[in-house]
């Protein structure tokens, strides 16, 4: 597998995830960095070691360096398998609806990936793929985030599940059958500019972030 640079920033102040392009960007958005320390311990341990940091996203380890650190930026830069990323560029526009929307808990529900259905960016995942997906994102992940840009604080999976049987949506307005191996979720909206989105149609669905490869069918 080939490798490609990947550099990183992190505001000092917030966290900002720049995918594989090399580049910062001048935005300030949040960004959960490996969940097992404390935003503040992050800062501490970058400011005063400029050492080798462990960074997840999307639910994959990957080890970078910090090679400069200049108005208050951390410039990580690391290597990543070659592969296609599912970023912000499609993050307006989602797939499929949330199937249930409950009001009181603020809890919304819907599919994440649906088996052999084609996304946005004209790719497709089988239900196998699918799977391990739905596993890593609960063993490792469990991130939350806006529109491929905001992440963390946002909300908290309460559900998520591998439909065994095919299964129907019937909403009035709509119908739609989903076959076995969908990976459904419930999240519960904890921020409440995001809740108020989702309550006035701005937000209609999950969409899934990741990095994969390509394959030729």
């Amino acid at each position: 597998m080939k490798k490609s640079i990947a550099v990183h920033a992190i505001l000092f102040d917030k966290f900002l995830f720049t995918a594989d392009q090399a580049t910062t960007f001048a935005q300030k958005e949040d960004f959960s960095v490996d969940e097992k320390r404390e935003d503040d311990n992050i800062i501490a341990y970058l400011q005063r070691d400029k050492a080798d940091f462990k960074i997840n996203a999307f639910g994959e380890d990957m080890d970078f360096r910090v090679v400069t650190m200049a108005e208050g930026v951390a410039v990580l830069v690391g290597e990543l398998e070659e592969g296609v990323t599912k970023t912000h560029e499609f993050s307006a526009k989602v797939t499929w609806n949330y199937t249930k929307v409950d009001e009181p808990k603020r809890v919304v529900t819907g599919p994440v990936l649906v088996p052999d259905s084609v996304d946005l960016q004209g790719d497709f995942e089988f239900p196998e793929d699918i799977q391990k997906a739905a596993f890593k994102f609960m063993e490792d992940a469990r991130n939350i985030g806006e529109m491929h840009i905001k992440f963390g604080n946002i909300g908290i999976p309460v559900e998520s599940w591998i439909a065994r049987e095919p299964f129907f949506v019937d909403k009035g307005s709509e119908f739609k059958i989903f076959p076995s191996g969908t990976w459904m979720m419930s999240v519960k909206i904890t921020d409440d500019k995001v809740w108020e989105k989702v309550r006035n149609g701005e937000l209609t669905g999950f969409s899934i972030g990741f990095r994969g490869t390509r394959e030729e069918a």
